[in-house]
């Protein structure tokens, strides 16, 4: 996921980058980094289950 797919991403999800390190059990500045950098792997994944409306926020917690 390229840098603006990842801002967009979590823009559509109402997400802060803070909110999104605090979703995925990261630290900031890993969140920061994928907004530089871009991502992949299971982050890619779960934006794109959370933006078709497959899970909730709430369902990653459960797993954490």
């Amino acid at each position: 996921m390229t840098p603006n797919q990842y801002r967009a991403a979590l823009d559509k999800l109402g997400l802060s980058q803070v909110g999104a390190a605090r979703l995925f059990g990261v630290n900031e500045a890993t969140s920061r980094r994928w907004a530089a950098e871009g991502t992949e792997g299971t982050v890619v994944i779960l934006l794109r289950l959370l933006l078709a409306g497959k899970i909730t926020a709430a369902d990653i917690d459960k797993v954490r």
